[in-house]
């Protein structure tokens, strides 16, 4: 599953917020280069069982929304896809990494979360704890060291 926050309250400004839809791109191309099956969740909605092209055009359709909050994509995500086994979160820089941790609870322990806050201000930090893995990416071009320290 790959979640991509629509919150405009998460994000500092409209270039972060593309950095965030291209983050969640890279990781739906690579399910697909794997041959993984991906569902792409927003705010509002679960895209389940789209071909790569149909992922890709749903993504670059996504726009900031105004009365939601990451939170909420926790739940629908919860609520609809209760059996995932891996969520890819990618948000912006406002989220609180522990606010985002808190949140991540919703979806039990037994789903591994990886959050992704694209933050241009701080360098690339990889942090672990139980079952989610918060990784602070500076930029597009840290994606495949952040996602190797990850794996760690």
């Amino acid at each position: 599953m790959i979640a991509i926050d629509l919150s405009d309250q998460s994000y500092t400004g409209e270039e972060e917020f593309e950095d965030a839809v291209s983050v969640a791109a890279s990781f739906v191309q690579q399910s697909f280069r794997e041959e993984n099956p991906v569902a792409v969740a927003t705010n509002v909605d679960i895209h389940r069982g789209l071909s790569a092209t149909r992922s890709m055009n749903e993504l670059s359709r996504v726009e900031r929304l105004d009365r939601t909050h990451v939170t909420e994509l926790f739940r629908l995500v919860r609520d609809r896809e209760p059996t995932a086994s891996i969520v890819v979160l990618v948000t912006g820089s406002r989220p609180r990494t522990d606010r985002l941790r808190r949140a991540a609870t919703l979806l039990g322990i037994d789903t591994r979360v990886i959050l992704i806050r694209v933050d241009p201000n701080h360098p690339l930090a990889v942090d672990t704890v139980s079952n989610v893995t918060a990784i602070q990416l500076p930029s597009l071009d840290d994606l495949p060291r952040a996602v190797r320290r990850s794996n760690a």
